[in-house]
């Protein structure tokens, strides 16, 4: 179920969704079940949290493209906020999940250090890096985003 749903998001990246409300450097979004939380930095850099905040339980999934490219499978992901850097773990199609205890962790810390940096670094494996603007963390993102390892499709 996690993966048709990823794949359904994936599929919807194509188009950003309608956007709810501008905060600082936030666009906030709503598509296909899921509140979506995202930082662009040009038309091919976009760093993506997607959160359902719907109670449905299928928790966190983050989307990463750096220069035009996504991870790939399996590929980690490091973000850098502040003096911090986070691994982010992706599944098969280079979707970052939260469904293992150090991935949900890193996820929990990245989101907290997002509240309250306005910059992130995001590199990809394979070596190619963007810097995005996260200004407005505290006021844009949520107290919480409930990941899979926590919820109840655990």
């Amino acid at each position: 179920m996690k993966e048709t749903i990823a794949l359904a998001f994936a599929a919807t990246l194509a188009t950003t969704p309608a956007p709810v409300e501008q905060i600082g450097d936030w666009t906030i979004g709503f598509g296909q079940g899921f509140f979506e939380y995202r930082v662009q930095n040009g038309q091919q850099n976009s760093f993506i949290i997607s959160c359902d905040r719907g109670g449905k339980g299928y928790g966190v999934i983050m989307f990463v493209e750096v220069g035009g490219q996504s991870p790939g499978s399996h590929e980690p992901v490091t973000a850098a906020v502040g003096e911090t850097e986070f691994t982010i773990h992706t599944d098969e199609d280079g979707v970052g999940v939260t469904t293992c205890e150090a991935c949900s962790k890193a996820f929990e810390g990245l989101f907290e250090a997002l509240k309250s940096h306005d910059r992130m670094t995001v590199k990809l494996a394979a070596g190619a890096s963007a810097d995005f603007a996260t200004g407005g963390g505290r006021e844009a993102l949520p107290d919480s985003c409930a990941t899979d390892f926590e919820g109840p499709n655990r």
